[in-house]
């Protein structure tokens, strides 16, 4: 049996009410999007399933994210930016202060991205 489901970013149509559970449980399905069963005409809550609500994603399931290895990996960039521009002026090497500043822009760079993205996907 398919299932539709709608949010205010558009409308998903799932074959089986397991793909309909997966994607509950991955969080692309929220309890106040709206379900309709093949063959029924009325739209329904999400959250009036018991199955579909308690996939909430709980825990450490944030930290296994794209958007969190892309902040540790400007951390890292981070430290190197100001260790390189710290020793490229006080040792006077120009090509280790200008790599420095290359990875402090593209740090600064990655992290708009990151931003922008995760205000995007706010429900």
């Amino acid at each position: 049996m398919k299932y539709k489901v709608r949010s205010k970013d558009g409308e998903l149509e799932y074959e089986s009410f397991q793909q309909l559970e997966e994607a509950a449980r991955l969080g692309f399905v929220d309890p106040d999007d709206e379900l309709l069963r093949e063959g029924e005409t009325d739209w329904k809550k999400v959250s009036t399933q018991p199955a579909l609500v308690k996939h909430k994603r709980r825990g450490l399931g944030v930290w296994n994210t794209p958007l969190v290895r892309w902040i540790a990996l400007c951390v890292a960039g981070a430290v190197f930016a100001f260790w390189a521009i710290h020793r490229g002026t006080t040792e006077d090497k120009p090509e280790l202060y200008a790599a420095g500043l290359t990875a402090a822009f593209l740090c600064v760079g990655v992290l708009f991205k990151v931003t922008a993205d995760a205000a995007r996907r706010r429900r």
